[in-house]
């Protein structure tokens, strides 16, 4: 645990750049006993304001960094900042932000979202400039809990996609979704 000590010690009081930095590089398991400690020592929101302030870095790299930093370690005050970067000019930032918005598995709890992010979902599936921010957004909609909502949002999806993968993976969802729902 010392080590960890060190490094969340580093990383409390370095600035959005380097967080991001180190965050890009780490292991999966470093991210997640490093935030177990942050969380047993009261210092999360500390760690969570330094990724916060990332998000409005000038580098592109650093609000990525950050984002996707946020998929483990978000806490409350995220949704409305990683919603705000699904219009970056940046597709691999919308991207995300897209994906530590969406995905509940890799949180503590689940991140409160402004809005309606299922419709969200759908908008970026319909029209985000970026093939990838589309694919992810679809992806991030099959993922979501099964409903009738999302059902007819993917049937509807799966006529006016013009990428065949979308297509694809639409049409496998689609099977299992309907077979729950």
């Amino acid at each position: 645990m010392a080590r960890v000590s060190e490094l969340a010690t580093t990383l409390l009081t370095a600035d959005p750049k380097t967080i991001g930095e180190h965050f890009a590089l780490m292991p999966l398991r470093k991210i997640l006993e490093l935030r177990g400690y942050l969380l047993k020592t009261g210092q999360h929101a500390v760690l969570v304001t330094g990724l916060l302030a990332g998000l409005n870095h000038p580098e592109p790299r650093v609000r990525y960094n950050c984002a996707l930093a946020m998929d483990h370690l978000a806490d409350d005050r995220c949704g409305e900042p990683l919603r705000a970067l699904l219009e970056d000019a940046i597709p691999r930032v919308r991207r995300a932000a897209l994906h530590s918005l969406s995905c509940e598995a890799c949180k503590v709890a689940p991140l409160p979202v402004p809005g309606d992010l299922i419709e969200t979902l759908i908008a970026k599936a319909n029209s985000d400039p970026s093939i990838r921010v589309r694919r992810a957004a679809v992806g991030s909609l099959i993922e979501s809990c099964p409903n009738t909502r999302v059902s007819k949002a993917l049937a509807e999806l799966e006529i006016t996609q013009a990428d065949a993968d979308i297509r694809r993976q639409l049409k496998r969802a689609l099977k299992t979704q309907l077979a729950v729902v």
